[in-house]
């Protein structure tokens, strides 16, 4: 017997067909990719949205090489000058009173100590009845189970419907649902005062935070609400003792 998940070498070329594109990816440089055959492509994606500098960059290639020639990890429980030095850098780009950073392995990560962060605040404040996190529709915070419930498509929870939090959704800001006539400040209020219904009806003692992508998500990445929109969402969330989460994967 073999074991299924791994292929045999004669099934190497089977696994290309796993994914939406075919062509294999053979490398990167600037903004263009390229396959095994040489054909060259523009990464308009950029990663999805993680080469926002280009493949190859010469900085990060100089860093990169200058770190290794040091160490290539260190215990998190022992201090080191690069980690401190990015940690100051994050602290001095935060609004005043951000002045703490913990560093995680990735996106699914971070957004999965949020929620347990803000489960943590609500018991150390006594309001032990506060767990539930409410996001929006067509959102997406990550692959573990506990950001996969965070998701606004129904599609991602294909098969693990059973086994995640069905927490509540709510609606993000979008112009282009915005009616016509209605300023961008007027349709702002009124799509975050969903929040506020979506809060009520899942019981105020009950929500512990409002996760969202500032910079839009599913097919509005990229929109910016106006701040009239974001002062709404923080007199609500603040009026019903419910943390933000602001998942900045595309700011």
């Amino acid at each position: 017997m073999s074991d299924s998940h791994t292929p045999h070498t004669s099934d190497w070329d089977n696994v290309f067909s796993y994914h939406a594109v075919e062509e294999e990816f053979a490398g990167a440089e600037g903004v263009f990719v390229y396959d095994t055959a040489g054909n060259k492509y523009f990464d308009a994606s950029g990663g999805p949205m993680s080469q926002n500098i280009g493949h190859g960059h010469p900085r990060i290639r100089e860093a990169l090489h200058k770190q290794l020639d040091k160490y290539a990890f260190v215990h998190p429980m022992l201090a080191n000058r690069p980690r401190a030095d990015l940690c100051n850098a994050l602290a001095s780009v935060t609004p005043a009173g951000f002045n703490a950073s913990y560093l995680v392995s990735g996106g699914s990560e971070a957004n999965e100590t949020a929620i347990k962060i803000a489960r943590q605040y609500h018991v150390a404040t006594g309001n032990t009845g506060k767990y539930k996190i409410i996001s929006n529709y067509d959102s997406y915070h990550g692959m573990t189970l506990a950001t996969m419930s965070l998701s606004g498509n129904p599609r991602s929870l294909r098969n693990f419907d059973l086994i995640t939090p069905h927490w509540p959704k709510t609606t993000q800001y979008s112009d282009y649902r915005r009616p016509a006539g209605m300023s961008p400040d007027d349709w702002a209020v009124q799509v975050a005062q969903e929040l506020e219904r979506t809060i009520l009806l899942a019981g105020p003692e009950t929500v512990a935070a409002y996760i969202l992508t500032p910079h839009g998500s599913g097919p509005d990445y990229g929109e910016v609400a106006p701040d009239r929109y974001w002062r709404e969402i923080r007199r609500i969330c603040d009026e019903n003792d419910v943390l933000i989460i602001a998942d900045e994967v595309v700011t």
